[in-house]
């Protein structure tokens, strides 16, 4: 049976890597996608997954999400997407719509329509923790929600904690998920680190199929900043391989939750021998991990092909 599946994102090239390996995925059946605001502004991030659906032939309703971050002012990475998100991949405008509800009501009804969904967030959790800020029932609704943020280790070796972009965009609504009851698991941005795809696979992608060669266009111009300049970190689908196939990941049940060091929001997890409601993932199967993402990619066609 299909795992119902809400997916909350801010396409973005490692965003849109993800959310189209999804649409392939085999055991997973995807009920809403909801935009929100992070990588970029809210109305490009909401057209990003329209286009994203148009061209994969996905019917599947796309709500638009708040505008920024619950109580501070919306921080964008300048770039390191591009100018319309899709790094050096360019489209033209969308044909279709957001539904009418906004992001965290559309998960509220999509909760009642398929009760024990996963909820799965690639951006900052402001959607999130709105819809269980407004509807704390819902916690007891949700199977889980995963998502990419915060770090394992110290990933650039600073001495100082690392302000990592999910988590710092918006810290407040990290507090109120972590708060909420839900069943939570966090997937950090360093395997997007240790998974990467290097520049002699981002060539290789290109010869695979037309999804291959947009991905090789998104990634030529990526600048995550934690990686080569030639090669692309791969983040959020690493979130989105623990839904699919959880048992490439070590997880622990940790305490786990937001301290600020200079102004920005840290998500600060402890490991604990007791069962808690939150689990950090601490170790993958890169091998593994691979293989899934070229095995859906190798399936991942556009409505041209």
């Amino acid at each position: 049976m299909k795992e119902s599946l809400i997916i909350d994102c801010d396409p973005g090239i490692d965003d849109a890597v993800a959310l189209i390996t999804s649409f392939f995925a085999p055991n997973i059946d995807i009920k809403l996608i909801c935009s929100t605001a992070g990588n970029l502004g809210i109305e490009t991030t909401t057209k990003n997954a329209l286009h994203l659906c148009e061209l994969y032939d996905q019917s599947i309703p796309v709500a638009k999400g708040l505008p920024g971050p619950l109580n501070t002012k919306l921080e964008i990475a300048k770039g390191v997407h591009g100018k319309m998100g899709f790094g050096n991949y360019l489209y033209k405008d969308v044909k279709t719509k957001p539904i009418a509800l906004q992001a965290y009501k559309a998960m509220h009804y999509a909760l009642q329509l398929y009760n024990n969904s996963t909820i799965l967030v690639l951006g900052p959790l402001t959607n999130v923790a709105m819809l269980l800020k407004t509807y704390p029932e819902d916690a007891k609704k949700i199977k889980q929600i995963v998502f990419m943020g915060g770090t394992k280790d110290n990933v650039l070796k600073q001495e100082k904690p690392y302000p990592e972009f999910n988590i710092s965009r918006d810290p407040e609504a990290c507090e109120i998920v972590l708060n909420s009851g839900a069943n939570v698991t966090i997937i950090p941005m360093d395997f997007g680190h240790y998974a990467y795809i290097d520049n002699e696979e981002i060539s290789r992608l290109k010869s695979i199929n037309e999804t291959g060669a947009i991905f090789a266009k998104m990634y030529e111009n990526y600048k995550d900043g934690h990686v080569d300049d030639d090669d692309a970190a791969t983040h959020d689908s690493c979130a989105t391989a623990y839904i699919i196939e959880p048992t490439l990941f070590k997880t622990e049940y940790v305490n786990a939750k937001i301290k600020f060091y200079d102004g920005k929001g840290i998500l600060v997890s402890n490991i604990t021998k007791r069962k808690t409601k939150i689990k950090l993932a601490v170790d993958m199967d890169y091998d593994g991990f691979k293989n899934l993402y070229y095995g859906l990619l190798s399936v991942a066609k556009t409505i041209n092909e």
